[in-house]
């Protein structure tokens, strides 16, 4: 049988001499934007799907970009060490649809007809072991975000980007 490691038997012995002061704290997970499942991006069809199908399967979209716009985005909530909560509180990112727009900007003929669903989900988590000392913490940030291109003359999907990460 294989020895354990001695950080887990250190972590042990820790647990068993402080007894009663030392516990698992996990924290509620902050969730921040609708879903955006897999099992929906996969329906997506360039070309095909319609304005009505990807508000159909996302529900409405946190922003919607024109050329030249300033959007207003909620950023989302998480758990992070930048003060003394480890929380960074809800507020607004300001950014230029533009941006959005260089995503599909070397494939399309962009129009001013054009528009961009933009969709993100963020779960953000917060896990700890403690004691009389912090032992142990691990947070993490879990974020999907889907750009939809869109013709407003024509209600047609014309391509859309995917992304998924930490």
């Amino acid at each position: 049988m294989a020895k354990p490691p001695r950080v887990m038997v250190a972590f042990a012995l820790a647990l068993t001499a402080f007894g009663p002061a030392t516990g698992c704290v996990p924290a509620p997970p902050f969730v921040s934007g609708p879903p955006v499942p897999d099992e929906m991006i996969k329906k997506i069809e360039r070309g095909k799907s319609t304005k009505a199908e990807i508000l159909e399967w996302f529900g409405m979209p946190i922003a919607i970009g024109a050329r030249g716009e300033t959007l207003t985005i909620p950023r989302p909530t998480v758990w992070t060490g930048e003060n003394a909560s480890g929380v960074r509180p809800e507020g607004y990112v300001r950014t230029e649809a533009d941006t959005f727009f260089e995503l599909f900007s070397s494939r399309h003929n962009l129009t001013d007809t054009h528009r961009i669903y933009y969709y993100y989900r963020a779960v953000s988590t917060n896990f700890a072991i403690v004691g009389p000392a912090l032992v142990f913490e691990k947070r993490s940030t879990r974020v999907r975000k889907l750009w939809v291109l869109i013709s407003e003359d024509t209600g047609i999907v014309e391509d859309f980007v995917f992304m998924a990460g930490e």
